[in-house]
């Protein structure tokens, strides 16, 4: 057998990707309707791997909380995905100033930014005590020869999460301080509430500090558009860590607007708005 090197196979895995048959032009309600019957697939056999992943050898691998999973610079070697627990991914996008730039929870795959490049391009911290499924480009580019939707539907799941990110992206940089506080709280739950968590109770993993880099607003900022929201009678603060929305449709209203086209909502919100 000849011998590749890691470069080499993650280049190979980008080429195969190209060379995938074109993504189909999903209408995002039908996105979501897939999201969720995968999710309750995935509980049901109770197993967090997406579907068309499963026929890829993985590994488990445990972090606990405070510890990176992988880390800016790393060589980019595996796929991961969150079996339990939460996550943060840090990217420099300044200079050298840190940025979150999400927060990844059950059944999520992160890695996949750095598919091709070589190296990881961001770095991801266990929030708490989580553990994810490892798949190696050594096993996933076989699979992908053996077994070409597989890298039609990493194709797909690549484009989804990359215009997902952008749509936040852009939702954010639209909205003050209060709706983006809030819209990060219904975005939350919505993801939860598919793994069968409350939809109007949560927990927070991380920092307010984390929060604030994710929203690109100061700690200060957060605090206070905390405390409105809470004036406002839209959330309550259990504790310093336990955040409990008191009414959906009211805060719903507050981040979009009375009448607001059930359309434009993010994908993951739509089937909520109803």
């Amino acid at each position: 057998m000849s011998n590749i090197t890691e470069q080499e196979m993650a280049n190979n895995v980008n080429s195969i990707l190209q060379k995938s048959p074109p993504v189909p032009a999903f209408g995002a309600s039908r996105l979501t309707r897939m999201r969720q019957m995968n999710a309750k697939d995935e509980r049901d056999s109770g197993e967090v791997v997406p579907s068309w992943l499963r026929p890829v050898p993985y590994t488990r691998q445990k972090v606990t909380r405070g510890r990176a999973l992988y880390q800016l610079g790393d060589a980019s070697n595996n796929l991961y995905v969150v079996r339990y627990g939460m996550f943060k991914t840090v990217a420099v996008l300044i200079q050298t100033h840190p940025c979150i730039t999400g927060f990844r929870l059950c059944g999520d795959v992160m890695g996949l930014e750095s598919v091709g490049d070589g190296n990881c391009v961001s770095s991801a911290v266990a929030l708490e005590d989580s553990e994810v499924n490892v798949v190696s480009y050594r096993e996933l580019l076989p699979a992908i020869a053996r077994n070409p939707p597989i890298g039609t539907q990493l194709q797909i799941h690549m484009s989804r999460e990359m215009a997902s990110a952008q749509n936040i992206n852009t939702l954010l940089r639209e909205l003050n301080a209060e709706r983006r506080l809030a819209f990060f709280f219904l975005d939350l739950t919505a993801r939860l509430s598919i793994h069968g968590y409350s939809p109007t109770r949560l927990t927070l993993r991380m920092t307010r500090m984390d929060i604030a880099s994710y929203l690109s607003l100061s700690n200060e900022t957060v605090s206070r558009a905390m405390s409105r929201l809470i004036g406002a009678n839209l959330i309550d603060m259990r504790s310093l860590r336990e955040v409990s929305i008191n009414d959906l449709e009211a805060l719903r209203d507050f981040v979009w607007g009375r009448g607001f086209p059930v359309s434009l909502l993010p994908a993951n919100m739509r089937t909520m708005h109803c």
